[in-house]
């Protein structure tokens, strides 16, 4: 194995599997023999996101669930159980905490490739954050696979030939299961640039594709599918339960890509399974044959890792990568003074920061303003407009020493930047895309609320303008006031620089909003310079530009209005809310804060019920 692995502290050995086996006893073991059947087990994780270690490095700590060294001892568990276990990989595997440290790496494997192959993973299906860093570059990293095979059935490389494969045959018992794998085809709105030349298919065409050639050449009994891709899809053509639908030979389907939590969701009567992100879960399939090899069930679920004793010899392998990772989220790159960056929520639920300018969001359009025009692409005196999203409720950074840690705290993701020519309607349109994030205000309200259908890392505000957001009117008509910062309307035929991160660039802007109109102009991509995140840019203008100093700046360019709250109302909900008493509502999926403003009526049902409980005494 490479270098890297032979050095590092080692951990004292402590392996403790007995909580697994509990964990694995109370789900209810499916033996691998009863009778003529037999049971073939599929262990699937999906998301994890480089955790390799159990150990969160933005907020530099411990995690007591998730991890590939939890999952480790669950898997091994299983298989002590059940030799007829199969273990697979549904995507988005290399990309997250600290991960750029190890995509830099090119003398060492990455950390979860070292786990992929300490735990003989048969599959890893391509996710789309695989694809963040370029093909040459995730083919670097996938070339220190031993033995686990990579699916990616819909993507074709300039010469014709697939990047991975569409399927797998493998052989437990004497029975033979495909797994076919597939990615959501939508990196090419993400990942534009780096799958220039290469072909991206349907996922649903390739999988039937798959079914029809092992199906004609008798080569699998049991045919399962490990989609990249969530249940109901985010643009209409990359949908699990779609593929679940038409492709009834399937025994099941494993999701992944939103981070959902589903254990048995049945389309057609076949189960779909997602285990959620950074190993949290693993779904478990038990998929009983009769003795003719006929599938006669399939019982899907999941299995936590919380307070699962790590696996002692990957924790081993994986130490020198875990402590690479802490010394450098603990280097201190400078200082805030004179308060956090967003303040405290004033309802907890409610995230201040995507309700009022903020600290965090004008330093973050500072830096991405400054790299933009530092690149000698945008006209003296031009007009420059930035966008950004806060990505988390819990993005803030707190007065003091600044880790470089804390960057990840700030913007979680490694984005790039871009910066396009467009014009002033254009910037309108945008902006309404963006304003969309806010529910319609109605009287009686006693909060702003969001969106449920759109992500909170879809509302971007904005510097270079000023402007008002009335939500008491609809989407797509709320952006008001709309000014430069130096003064003067924007007008609809005016040129404007807009500088965003790549995502949105590719994704929503050039793929749906601006497409298809001319005058839209990429003229700055610093994808390819040797500092190109926009998280370690940020950590360059602290450390070069603020001189290791910032403090929380807001510029107030913007504010919601067309709303009015009873003040008093308001008061009560508020303590209600955080005491305790009151929940503020959260999306069924628990991914979007906020979905709906409390009213008076919610106060008065917890008040009612606190009434009658004082009653009682």
């Amino acid at each position: 194995m490479a270098k890297f692995l032979n050095g590092g502290r080692v951990l004292k050995l402590c392996m403790t599997v007995a909580l697994a086996m509990s964990l694995i006893v109370s789900g209810g073991i499916i033996f691998a023999n009863d009778g003529n059947n037999k049971t073939i087990q599929i262990i699937a994780t999906s998301d994890v996101h480089n955790q390799f270690y159990g150990y969160d490095y933005a907020t530099n700590s411990e995690l007591t669930k998730g991890g590939v060294t939890r999952v480790a001892t669950v898997v091994n568990g299983f298989r002590k159980e059940n030799p007829n276990t199969i273990v697979v990989d549904n995507g988005d595997l290399i990309q997250g905490n600290s991960s750029q440290l190890f995509i830099d790496d090119k003398e060492n494997p990455q950390p979860m490739i070292i786990a992929l192959n300490k735990l003989d993973f048969e599959t890893m299906t391509l996710g789309n954050h695989e694809f963040n860093y370029g093909i040459q570059r995730l083919e670097e990293i996938l070339a220190d696979l031993e033995d686990t095979t990579v699916l990616c059935g819909n993507v074709y490389k300039p010469t014709g030939e697939r990047l991975g494969k569409s399927y797998k045959i493998v052989e437990r018992d004497g029975i033979r299961v495909a797994i076919i794998g597939s990615v959501t085809p939508h990196i090419v709105k993400w990942d534009a640039t780096k799958l220039k030349g290469y072909k991206v298919t349907s996922p649903l065409e390739e999988t039937q594709k798959a079914i029809k050639e092992i199906k004609e050449g008798n080569l699998a009994d049991i045919m399962i599918a490990t989609v990249h891709m969530g249940k109901d899809g985010e643009y209409g053509d990359d949908s699990a339960a779609e593929i679940a639908e038409k492709c009834p030979e399937l025994a099941a389907v494993i999701a992944g890509h939103e981070h959902a939590v589903r254990e048995d969701e049945r389309v057609k009567n076949i189960p779909i399974t997602e285990p959620g992100t950074n190993g949290q879960y693993v779904s478990v399939l038990d998929i009983t044959v009769d003795n003719n090899k006929k599938v006669e069930k399939v019982i899907s679920r999941l299995v936590s890792t919380d307070q699962v004793e790590k696996d002692a010899e990957l924790e081993r392998l994986l130490t020198p990568y875990h402590e690479k990772a802490v010394k450098d989220a603990e280097t201190i790159i400078g200082e805030l003074k004179g308060g956090a960056l967003i303040k405290k929520d004033d309802i907890q639920g409610v995230c201040q920061g995507q309700i009022e300018d903020n600290a965090l969001i004008d330093l973050i359009l500072e830096v991405q303003t400054y790299y933009a025009e530092k690149s000698g692409k945008i006209p003296a005196k031009a007009h420059h407009v930035s966008g950004a999203a806060l990505f988390s409720t819990s993005a803030n950074v707190q007065p003091g020493k600044i880790k470089r840690a804390d960057t990840a705290n700030m913007y979680k993701y490694d984005n790039t930047l871009k910066t396009l020519k467009i014009n002033g309607k254009q910037l309108k349109k945008y902006m309404e895309w963006s304003a969309s994030y806010y529910n319609t205000f109605k009287p009686g309200d006693l909060n702003v609320s969001f969106n449920e259908n759109v992500r909170m890392y879809n509302y971007d505000m904005f510097s270079g303008v000023k402007y008002d957001i009335d939500i008491s009117k609809e989407a797509g008509n709320r952006i008001k006031n709309l000014k430069y910062t130096n003064g003067g309307e924007v007008k609809d035929t005016d040129v404007i620089y807009l500088t965003v991160n790549n995502y949105r660039c590719d994704s929503i802007l050039l793929a749906d909003l601006f497409k298809g109109e001319e005058n839209v102009e990429v003229v700055y991509d610093n994808s390819t310079e040797l500092v190109a995140s926009i998280r370690e840019l940020i950590g360059q203008y602290i450390q070069t530009v603020k001189k290791g100093i910032i403090k929380p700046q807001v510029d107030k360019n913007w504010k919601l209005t067309g709303y009015k709250i009873d003040k008093k109302q308001e008061k009560v909900a508020r303590e209600l809310v955080n005491s305790g008493k009151l929940q503020v509502p959260i999306s069924a999926d628990s991914r979007t804060p906020n979905v709906r403003s409390l009213t008076w009526t919610d106060v008065q049902a917890v008040l009612k019920v606190e009434a009658q409980a004082k009653a009682k005494k």
